[in-house]
């Protein structure tokens, strides 16, 4: 029995023994396809494992943070079956691992479609659904219906300008809606790998989607400030809609795109600056989102534009 078997054999029998050299396994013996099967059995490991299933499966996790797994068309309807069984245990799986799976199949992709439509079925049964990319991606591999219901649940009570960006993530080919799951941020403080938003900045319908909602934020901030909407401390923009523009604002940033400084002098003193002598913002949210990516991807007219808010801007703990 080589490495591989014998790694199977702990993780699904529990009354199987490891040997001594396998409580530390060297993983580099294991193909990537191989490591994939794995991985796959690795993540339905529970609480209730045996030492021994447990240190096999954080040894296999591990080994898969380290290399990229492939799979083949069996482990990828295993791991959609396997994200239904989680599910229906802790109300909510990674959609990402069905995703990454598929797009690393060794062979024809097998038929999905049954565990993606339930999937999609927890997620829209939620108040708040998590990574909207990676669940309109999942929908798509159920089909027209449950895409068309996907899109119809995030769509709601979000603003216009996530609407709009469901709408065109909805009408992409299915790999690059697979490939826009990978900015799926649950938080919107913590940024996803740079590589993610490279992929996502060479996507024609979102980099127009990006200029839309940048000059649609813009364009509403200056309704404020005219008096054509209310105005209400810090709700210029949704919550989600704060997600969205900021990853909107990271790909034009990384693409460096010519009328960003122009956008800049219209939409930083529309969050800053109330349009009344209040201290208080149209999006203080908005403004430190848009701070957070010219963390991540500076450029000087935005440092500029941002250090001239700073000086300007009236409450005394945004400079902090």
């Amino acid at each position: 029995m080589d490495l591989a078997a014998r790694l199977m054999r702990a993780l699904t029998d529990p009354d199987f023994m490891l040997e001594d050299k396998d409580r530390h396994p060297d993983l580099s013996q294991v193909s990537d396809e191989e490591l994939g099967s794995l991985l796959v059995t690795a993540y339905r490991v529970d609480a209730s494992a045996t030492h021994a299933m447990t240190m096999v499966r954080f040894a296999v996790e591990d080994a898969a943070g380290e290399r990229q797994p492939r799979y083949t068309p069996d482990a990828c309807r295993r791991m959609f079956e396997a994200l239904v069984e989680k599910c229906e245990e802790r109300g909510w799986v990674d959609l990402t691992l069905g995703l990454g799976a598929l797009e690393r199949c060794t062979g024809p992709l097998p038929d999905v479609s049954e565990p993606a439509r339930t999937l999609v079925g927890f997620w829209l049964e939620k108040d708040t659904v998590r990574q909207p990319y990676a669940l309109l991606a999942v929908a798509g591999l159920a089909g027209d219906g449950t895409l068309r219901a996907a899109v119809e649940r995030l769509s709601r009570d979000v603003g216009p300008i996530v609407a709009d960006e469901i709408a065109v993530s909805a009408g992409l080919a299915p790999a690059e809606r697979a490939l826009l799951s990978e900015i799926d941020r649950d938080h919107r403080f913590v940024s996803p790998l740079a590589h993610a938003w490279r992929r996502s900045a060479e996507n024609p319908a979102y980099v127009t989607f990006a200029r839309r909602a940048l000059e649609a934020a813009a364009d509403r901030t200056d309704a404020i400030r005219a008096g054509e909407i209310p105005y209400r401390a810090d709700k210029a923009f949704t919550d989600r809609e704060i997600t969205s523009l900021g990853q909107a604002l990271r790909v034009a940033l990384l693409r460096d795109e010519p009328w960003l400084p122009e956008l800049f002098e219209r939409l930083l003193p529309g969050v800053a600056l109330a349009p009344t002598a209040a201290k208080t913002l149209p999006s203080q949210a908005l403004l430190y989102e848009v701070v957070r990516a010219a963390q991540d991807f500076p450029t000087p007219e935005l440092v500029t534009a941002i250090r001239t808010m700073r000086r300007t801007v009236r409450h005394a703990g945004v400079p902090k």
